[in-house]
């Protein structure tokens, strides 16, 4: 059987039409002899714009034929109850549901615990050597000439990559902006430009996956 195939039991409580619950008057119309039951909105719409015959039989719907049952106390206090029990069964699904979501939201947050995920205001730049002192270079990077004139800037940070004789050979430059519209604006026109003998790489950086509890 394929996923989306499925049995159902039919409820003799809905019309067998429109699938929808059969109200108290409805439950007791019967419009043809044969018994065959519908709601009265699907009846008046066979009748008025359709052939006009019973779905079961194909009789003719005759208005002398239809019959009215009498509703019992009985029957009102059941159908009443049934109701507020159908009512309690779909608050208590939905709750159920709701639980479940959460479930399943909180198992997909643990599995994201630690992976990378891209942060679209972040902007990870290599191939810049650095012209002045180390005291100096985040002042310098932020400055207008810099990577301040694509946007406000949140943070910046910086990794030494080392070449194998153990001098430093480039820096890694982490730029957080505020906007994720200025990190783009700064990789469209970073990415390629000369530095030197350089040649500036730029990308959106990534960042461990992290979730803060509510």
């Amino acid at each position: 059987m394929a996923p989306q195939d499925m049995f159902f039991e039919e409820d003799e409580d809905n019309c067998p039409l429109c699938i929808e619950e059969l109200d108290l008057s409805d439950r007791s119309f019967r419009p043809c002899p044969c018994g065959y039951q519908v709601c009265q909105f699907c009846f008046n719409n066979i009748k008025n714009n359709m052939n006009g015959l019973c779905p079961a039989c194909r009789r003719p719907y005759d208005e002398k034929t239809i019959e009215w049952k009498v509703v019992t106390p009985e029957e009102v206090a059941e159908f009443s109850a049934n109701i507020r029990k159908n009512q309690k069964k779909r608050a208590l699904d939905q709750r159920q549901k709701e639980v479940q979501k959460r479930e399943a939201e909180k198992e997909n947050r643990k599995n994201l615990v630690g992976v990378r995920v891209v942060q679209k205001n972040l902007v990870y730049v290599t191939g810049l050597t650095p012209t002045v002192r180390e005291d100096e270079l985040l002042k310098t990077l932020r400055k207008p000439d810099f990577f301040g004139q694509y946007g406000n800037i949140q943070k910046i940070s910086i990794s030494n990559r080392k070449s194998s004789d153990g001098h430093n050979q480039s820096l890694g430059i982490y730029v957080t902006f505020e906007k994720k519209e200025d990190a783009q604006r700064c990789i469209q026109a970073v990415h390629g430009s000369q530095n030197g003998d350089r040649v500036l790489r730029a990308q959106l950086g990534t960042t461990k996956y992290l979730h803060v509890s509510s």
